[in-house]
């Protein structure tokens, strides 16, 4: 279940950002987008693979396209981070503590979802502050939980 989604868009919005951004987003997101466009997931809690740090993480809230608040719009928060991010990832998520959630618009892993850590970032290795989440964003959302089992 999501709430809070954000504004209505249409195909035509989310090529628009994406071209403007040079990254093809996978099928599965773009869905997800035009239904939704951002919003609160519940559950929200959801595993983290390989991160020595923390196990689990929480979805404080989905990216959107066209918000007026640049915390919650794809592309700002992209461009931010850009410089930090291994290419052809794009934050989709805010997680706690300040991390995002990115999917990957690469070849090679198209549709993957980590969970980027930005206090992990080491200049020569952008991809050490990745770690894997989900083979795509369908198995993301699958995969949430609730914190709290009651919820």
């Amino acid at each position: 279940v999501i709430i809070n989604d954000g504004p209505r868009i249409d195909v035509k919005s989310v090529g628009e950002v994406f071209g403007r951004l040079g990254l093809k987003p996978p099928a599965q997101y773009v869905a997800f987008l035009l239904e939704h466009n951002g919003g609160v997931p519940c559950p929200s809690m959801f595993p983290i693979l390989g991160f020595y740090r923390i196990r689990t993480s929480e979805i404080e809230y989905f990216l959107s396209i066209n918000s007026f608040e640049n915390y919650s719009n794809i592309e700002s928060v992209y461009r931010r981070l850009k410089q930090d991010l291994p290419d052809g990832l794009i934050p989709i998520a805010s997680a706690s503590g300040g991390a995002k959630l990115v999917i990957s618009c690469r070849q090679r892993d198209h549709g993957a979802i980590y969970y980027f850590e930005l206090q992990e970032i080491d200049p020569d290795d952008l991809e050490a502050a990745i770690f894997p989440v989900a083979l795509n964003f369908e198995q993301l959302l699958n995969s949430l939980v609730a914190d709290n089992p009651k919820q």
